[in-house]
């Protein structure tokens, strides 16, 4: 009948609605990876055999490799 098939659509509907995944692994992926390039451009910077453009050029590597990953 039209009003179990009614009853049917809201049923759908409503268990269709509840259906809200959170994200758990991906933002941890992402926190890690900019902690990662954090220490790595720590490293970048304390060395001493690297003029200031040779550093510049390793950090925007480094953070490009970071942003691939993400």
């Amino acid at each position: 009948t039209n009003a179990e098939v009614d009853q049917a659509k809201s049923t759908g509907t409503t268990e269709v609605n509840g259906v809200n995944p959170t994200a758990q692994s991906k933002p941890v992926a992402k926190q890690a990876i900019n902690e990662a390039l954090k220490v790595k451009e720590a490293a970048i910077d304390s060395r001493t055999d690297l003029t200031d453009e040779e550093k510049a050029i390793a950090k925007a590597d480094a953070k490009a490799k970071a942003d691939e990953a993400k």
